[in-house]
């Protein structure tokens, strides 16, 4: 005979959102996020005595539930000694989106869950969020020790609804270095609340993730480990490790350090992080040179010149005398500085503003929107093919490899501020659109080869019109739609599943973010529109072509 039911764990409230994402700093005072009791440990207890599998397989969801704040031992009790010996609980995280589905089948005394997938985690918090709303299952199988039903065998990690997962469970970047040694480049993790702080250091000296490690490199050598649970004591922050951090030279410990200040950011309210190696305090190192962003200035073209404003207050960067042979779109510049300063003229390519004059970098009439990295260099290439080329400081023409892009039509390629992900809209040969995110692979001196590990992002849009960064791990794509309807927008973060807005009506581009990770976009009558609450403020502008540096 099967019955069905809803296993109890999938009915927990919702009692708390994701912490929202460190920002790069030090350990600075903040609202403190230390360990906290679990809520739905209180739901959580000890297999009942002569439970039948069906109300142990509900018991044991509750306390698996629960289990990142005990270590699974409560959950382990409702397993036979080898089944427990043999689960690791850390193994996955599949969450589903709404409840766990069990059907429980007392003739083979097996239980089989299902649901639909929400996210996937590996055991280094890695998030994987490409087949969502498919179907996951499980099967756990029961037998008697000592006269009381026991789990006998069960898949390696856990399943577990949406609510619970929020939760239990908090997103947070881990911070690594760009491979020139310019700029820290966050790598998003999903850990449980217990004991984060400790798990983020933890996840840190384990190195970056693998789709993001052609792009990154880590000051922390690899024999470091972590001594003891972190701990904050009054205003300090103390970090107790083994290994080679205190070989390192002034210069490389203060990249290190900086690594983890960056990572713990917002953990506590301690304002100083104490790095304890071998019993020995370490110096603070050298203060990391780091290459500093400026680019909140928008861009735009107004009556033939290329404009910049700033907080209200607008200057011209190249005036309407020195554009006049050209038809300029797309204006575009370094975020950490002025130069270069590039624009896409309708008849000749891509138009370079020197010092000595402006002068034709790049032939051709249908050229994609140019981004332009903090080392200056410039991407660019035909909105019709899967070319990508950059131009380097000194006007030299290099190519980037992206076999993954076949024989598709790149039509806009972006890249984040700190250079290491490029967002791209693809034009396949049958019609199609897809939004894809990639890491930018780069030699020691930060010149771009590649553009590898490519993800597809907001999959469900069919029809899309234009993507762009709104933080350095989060893009957002905007939908087409006609003139008189609010587009959709769905934006999504690395490692995480999309999230849907409404757009303001008449949209066409996506500006890069504004600061707390704002949603910005731009129409076709110099409009801004910034996300604000549950709607849109509109900015006028009197340009056109609006943009942002980067």
């Amino acid at each position: 005979m099967k019955r069905r039911l809803v296993a109890a764990a999938a009915l927990v409230s919702l009692l708390a959102g994701c912490a929202s994402l460190p920002t790069a700093g030090p350990v600075t005072p903040a609202k403190p996020e230390q360990d906290v009791q679990d809520p739905l440990a209180q739901l959580a207890a000890p297999p009942t005595k002569d439970a039948d599998p069906q109300r142990l397989t509900e018991d044991f969801l509750r306390a698996a539930a629960a289990g990142t704040y005990d270590d699974f031992a409560t959950a382990r009790q409702y397993l036979t000694k080898e089944a427990s010996q043999n689960w690791d609980p850390a193994r996955e995280v599949n969450v589903t989106q709404d409840a766990i589905r069990v059907t429980y089948d007392q003739g083979k005394q097996i239980s089989r869950l299902n649901g639909v997938r929400r996210l996937r985690i590996d055991q280094s918090g890695i998030g994987d969020s490409t087949q969502v709303g498919s179907r996951v299952g499980a099967q756990i199988t029961f037998g008697k020790v000592d006269g009381q039903w026991r789990i006998t065998s069960l898949p390696q990690g856990i399943m577990i609804p949406l609510d619970s997962f929020n939760t239990a469970y908090t997103k947070r970047n881990l911070y690594f270095v760009s491979t020139d040694a310019k700029v820290f480049v966050a790598d998003p993790r999903w850990l449980p609340r217990q004991g984060l702080s400790t798990n983020l250091v933890k996840l840190l000296l384990g190195g970056p993730s693998p789709s993001l490690a052609p792009a990154v490199r880590t000051f922390i050598p690899k024999n470091t480990s972590l001594d003891d649970t972190v701990k904050a004591d009054g205003a300090e922050l103390s970090v107790k490790v083994s290994g080679g951090m205190r070989t390192l030279s002034s210069k490389d410990l203060g990249w290190a350090r900086g690594q983890i200040e960056r990572t713990l950011s917002g953990m506590t309210g301690s304002s100083r992080l104490n790095i304890v190696s071998s019993g020995t305090a370490l110096p603070a190192g050298t203060d990391p040179d780091e290459q500093r962003y400026d680019a909140d200035s928008l861009l735009g073209v107004r009556e033939g010149a290329i404009v910049a404003d700033a907080g209200g207050h607008a200057r011209q960067l190249v005036s309407s005398q020195k554009t006049r042979p050209y038809k300029l779109v797309d204006p575009a510049m370094s975020p950490v500085g002025e130069s270069p300063l590039v624009a896409n003229d309708k008849e000749s390519g891509l138009v370079w503003f020197r010092e000595s004059g402006p002068i034709v970098a790049y032939q051709g009439k249908n050229l994609r929107r140019p981004s332009v990295d903090r080392r200056g260099w410039v991407w660019t290439g035909p909105a019709d093919s899967a070319k990508v080329d950059v131009i380097d400081e000194a006007g030299q023409l290099h190519s980037v490899a992206a076999r993954w892009l076949g024989e598709t039509a790149v039509s806009k390629l972006a890249l984040s501020l700190d250079g290491s992900r490029a967002v791209l809209l693809v034009n396949n040969k049958n019609g199609s659109e897809e939004a894809f995110v990639a890491v930018v692979h780069r030699d020691e001196k930060g010149m771009p080869t590649a553009l590898v590990n490519p993800v597809r992002v907001a999959s469900s849009i069919q029809s899309i019109r234009d993507a762009g960064w709104v933080d350095g791990t989060t893009v957002a794509v905007l939908a087409k739609a006609d003139g008189a309807s609010a587009p959709d927008i769905e934006t999504e973060e690395a490692g995480s599943p999309a999230t849907n807005l409404v757009g303001p009506v008449g949209a066409a581009a996506v500006l890069r973010g504004g600061p707390s990770q704002t949603v910005r976009v731009s129409d076709l009558l110099g409009r801004l529109f910034v996300k604000s609450g549950a709607g849109w403020k509109s900015v006028e502008t009197k340009a056109s072509s609006l943009n942002y540096p980067g």
